[in-house]
């Protein structure tokens, strides 16, 4: 979606399936989809890592948990 913005250039909004679930890219770049409130060691040669989108529980889709919270712990 490009949405005009006042300058005169384009915001671009871009919804996929990196933005909406918790996702990973490994060192050797392998996409790994993660179930919401999955867990995942981070060994710290990922590409990419990316908790999905965040919704508090008001807002959570019919039979989706609510994913309020990402947290990485770090030994």
């Amino acid at each position: 979606m490009a949405i005009p913005s006042e300058n005169g250039s384009n915001i671009v909004v871009a919804a996929n399936a990196r933005s909406w679930n918790p996702t990973i890219i490994d060192a050797d770049g392998k996409v790994i989809y993660l179930p919401p409130n999955g867990n995942y060691t981070i060994t710290g040669t990922e590409k990419y890592v990316n908790s999905g989108f965040l919704r508090p529980h008001s807002q959570a889709p019919p039979g989706l948990p609510p994913t309020e919270t990402f947290s990485v712990t770090f030994q």
